[in-house]
């Protein structure tokens, strides 16, 4: 795929300076123009989330940095790529991407921004027997499981699979290696911190828009770069 500099044309349509048919897929500020045509098309590990405010940042590194004094043999996931998992759509054709984020954008047009609490830790698939650590939703839950929702129908309209379980917002912040079980000790500590943060005071966060992402593997790990931003009441 070659890229350039595009225009909007009428009706929503997008065409390169060149007038080579393109595909827009907006990175923040910057354009990507994915030209259509010339070589075979790409797919892009694709997502849809809200990103996480720098409260809710310092608060799962603070959680992090408690753990990772004890826990070995864990993938800590960077303070940057933290993030709450709307929707995952797998890898998707570049050539659908437009009209994936029109999906979400639709998808929030009715919706207020909302207010959400984030505390707690929490595993997958139980504390017994831990995994995946994260950081739960006190407050707020089924206002964003109401979002999922409505991003979910309209993306099924789409031609992706609807989730079949029931939404559970979180914020994963490690993952422990399957090679090794933790010892006696670290799971007693996991399970003290997590019952400890049932009773820690919760960080305020306002969603107020979603982002569609795409994920891929750099030499320093995985990075998440957002391809469009879709805020809430606004087409």
């Amino acid at each position: 795929m070659s890229s350039g500099f595009c225009n909007r044309g009428p009706a929503g349509i997008i065409a390169c300076l060149d007038g080579l048919p393109c595909l827009l897929a907006g990175v923040g500020s910057r354009v990507i123009v994915l030209r259509a045509g010339s070589e075979e098309v790409k797919n892009l590990r694709t997502f849809v989330a809200v990103d996480v405010s720098n409260a809710v940042r310092r608060y799962a590194e603070s959680l992090k940095r408690e753990l990772a004094a004890c826990l070995t043999e864990i993938h800590w996931t960077r303070p940057d790529n933290l993030h709450l998992t709307l929707k995952f759509l797998g890898d998707v054709p570049e050539t659908e991407l437009a009209g994936v984020c029109r999906a979400v954008r639709l998808a929030v047009a009715d919706q207020d921004p909302l207010e959400i609490e984030c505390a707690c830790l929490g595993a997958f698939p139980s504390q017994d027997r831990p995994r995946t650590l994260w950081v739960g939703i006190r407050q707020g839950e089924d206002l964003l499981r109401t979002l999922q929702e409505q991003i979910d129908e309209r993306l099924t309209q789409h031609g992706f699979p609807p989730e079949r379980r029931r939404f559970h917002g979180h914020l994963t912040i490690g993952r422990i290696s399957r090679r090794k079980d933790l010892t006696a000790d670290q799971l007693a500590l996991v399970k003290g911190i997590i019952e400890r943060e049932q009773a820690s005071e919760s960080v305020m966060m306002m969603v107020d828009e979603v982002i569609t992402f795409s994920s891929f593997l750099n030499p320093e790990g995985r990075v998440y770069q957002p391809i469009d931003h879709a805020r809430l009441g606004t087409i």
